[in-house]
């Protein structure tokens, strides 16, 4: 099979030679017209068989590069048929670097990349010569910029594996070396630079390493708190598509959240600090509170209406029904909840000796609550 397509291959080369050579005679002799004309298409019918020939056969990828290359050396000296080949050996090169990128050879990766653009700008020169359609001039472009995007992936990718192994020297050193970490970030950061708008995902993941390393090794939790939170919002960038069995996205929330509940723990502390002053100010209130609670619903309510009244004067409880409904009970309970709940009160104006009395007060009603909803 090799062998007869050698011989196929060998035999268009051939007649691309002599048609071409009967070609410049025609336009040379002034034979313009229909004869050179149908010249022009028995070449560019020819091209068109190798290049579908290339393109499809089971062969490897260097051997159909070497055919194309032989066809484009076939076309040079003619002003047309050549700009789709030099795109055809583009986008080989190109789809082969993309494979190499799967497979995390970056070197051969971005060497395929580097090689497309020569064919590019050949495809590009050639333009002019050829009476192309916008749409293959859209093709070109659009692989070109194809090229360059994969092209910085690749890079960054490269980068961001070469920090890899230079922080896994640095953490095994018998003392700390922190210039190896220090280059390893240096790594990092530009590896996000090269990602950046051209891979989401690769920045989210550099994102959860930097993280790592300023939490684990320099105990920086706020510069790492920053990158945590980066990697996870680009992370959710890219939903639908889910990270959730991902080390580098599991590390990263898992952080963050950890981080985040230090901060609402130590807000709570400080701010229950700050009310113990308050509360002991109002220790006889809340024991009444607590006494109280322990009476009918309706009843509980009236006390706190009557003895602590909302301070806004429109806030009031609903008249009383007779009978007296368990809806009653829950409309009035809920009520009440938001006239004394905390976040609904004016701080400034009323004060924090109010807050904390609200709180107290929003406690016990949301008990009275929660038992109505076991009940049902």
């Amino acid at each position: 099979a090799e062998y007869m397509g050698n011989q196929i291959i060998f035999y268009y080369m051939e007649c691309i030679t002599y048609m071409t050579h009967a070609y410049k005679f025609g336009v040379e002799a002034d034979n313009e017209g229909s004869w050179v004309d149908k010249v022009e298409k028995y070449i560019s019918d020819i091209a068109d068989e190798i290049c579908a020939y290339a393109l499809g056969a089971d062969i490897a990828i260097e051997k159909r590069l070497q055919i194309l290359h032989r066809v484009v050396e076939g076309l040079r000296e003619l002003k047309f048929g050549i700009t789709t080949v030099y795109y055809e050996i583009a986008d080989i090169y190109f789809k082969d670097g993309i494979c190499h990128l799967g497979n995390k050879d970056f070197k051969r990766s971005l060497s395929r990349m580097y090689d497309c653009y020569q064919p590019l700008e050949e495809a590009k020169r050639s333009l002019y010569m050829d009476d192309y359609s916008a749409v293959v001039v859209k093709d070109i472009h659009d692989l070109e910029n194809d090229v360059y995007h994969h092209k910085c992936i690749a890079e960054s990718l490269q980068m961001m594996f070469k920090g890899d192994g230079i922080l896994k020297k640095a953490l095994e050193e018998e003392n700390l070396a922190l210039t190896l970490v220090f280059e390893a970030m240096d790594c990092y950061n530009q590896s996000i630079i090269l990602a950046r708008e051209k891979s989401i995902e690769v920045e989210a993941v550099v994102n959860s390493k930097l993280g790592d390393v300023y939490n684990d090794v320099l105990k920086n939790q706020h510069r790492a708190r920053a990158n945590y939170k980066k990697s996870v919002e680009l992370a959710h960038t890219l939903y639908p598509r889910q990270f959730n069995n991902d080390a580098w996205f599991k590390r990263a929330k898992t952080m963050l959240e950890k981080y985040q509940k230090e901060v609402v723990d130590k807000e709570q502390q400080e701010q229950m600090e700050k009310e113990k002053a308050y509360r002991d100010l109002l220790k006889d209130d809340i024991e009444e509170l607590e006494t109280q609670s322990d009476k009918d619903i309706i009843v509980f309510i009236d006390f706190v209406y009557k003895t602590y009244p909302p301070k806004d004067g429109t806030k009031v409880m609903d008249p009383k029904p007779k009978p007296i409904t368990v809806e009653f009970k829950k409309k009035a309970l809920t009520k009440a909840i938001l006239h004394y709940h905390p976040d609904k009160q004016d701080k400034e104006a009323y004060g924090m000796m109010w807050m904390v009395l609200c709180k107290e007060i929003t406690t016990h009603f949301n008990k009275k609550l929660e038992c109505f909803k076991i009940c049902d």
